[in-house]
């Protein structure tokens, strides 16, 4: 299968810089504790994110080995899976205020993530629907999964630096940017089941 580069872009753009745990403990922790001492926090926040990449990569080359025909039924999950996020802004959902935090060490950063479901299930998505129908070699999805790591860990240095820019533009803008992200995910979802089920 092609690698479907403009719909891997956007996942990985929209899976790394908006919303979730790993950017509002980034967000917090500069806003706290500054963004140098913060750094460390980060770094284990961004090795725990290439790490997991990684381990769903194996999850999922070992379920490919195992049920080969499982592939299509694999990019069916990943498409529902951001279908659901494109959703979830619009359901009825409580408000949760962000909790603060200090400057965390890095393993602190690192354990954290692997409690991380929107982590867990965005690595499954991007192994399973991208990379390993594209390519399923070890140096590729090492690299894709330092990769990953890295464009995460630019992510967290930019939710520290501009935390409150965001925190101000979601908030008066917050229905518009999610209808912009539900319309990004959805084109990602139906395009990787038109590859994955070959339409």
């Amino acid at each position: 299968m092609p690698l479907q580069v403009e719909a891997l872009v956007i996942f990985v753009l929209l899976g790394t810089y908006t919303p979730g745990p790993g950017n509002i403990m980034a967000m917090n922790s500069a806003r706290h504790a500054g963004l140098r001492r913060s750094l460390p926090f980060y770094c284990g926040l961004a090795s725990a994110f290439g790490t997991i990449a990684l381990l769903a990569a194996l999850f999922n080359l070992a379920l490919k080995t195992i049920l080969p025909k499982i592939q299509p039924w694999l990019a069916a999950l990943g498409g529902l899976y951001m279908i659901y996020l494109a959703l979830k802004p619009f359901l009825p959902q409580g408000k949760k205020e962000a909790r603060s935090l200090e400057a965390a060490p890095f393993f602190v950063g690192f354990a954290v993530q692997f409690l991380n479901p929107k982590l867990v299930l965005y690595c499954i998505a991007l192994m399973s629907s991208f990379i390993i129908p594209w390519n399923s070699t070890w140096p590729v999805l090492i690299l894709v999964s330092v990769l990953q790591g890295l464009v995460t860990f630019l992510g967290f240095i930019l939710w520290g630096l501009f935390g409150a820019v965001f925190q101000r533009v979601f908030s008066q803008h917050e229905k518009a940017l999610n209808v912009i992200m539900a319309l990004l995910l959805f084109y990602c979802a139906w395009s990787i089941l038109k590859a994955g089920f070959g339409l």
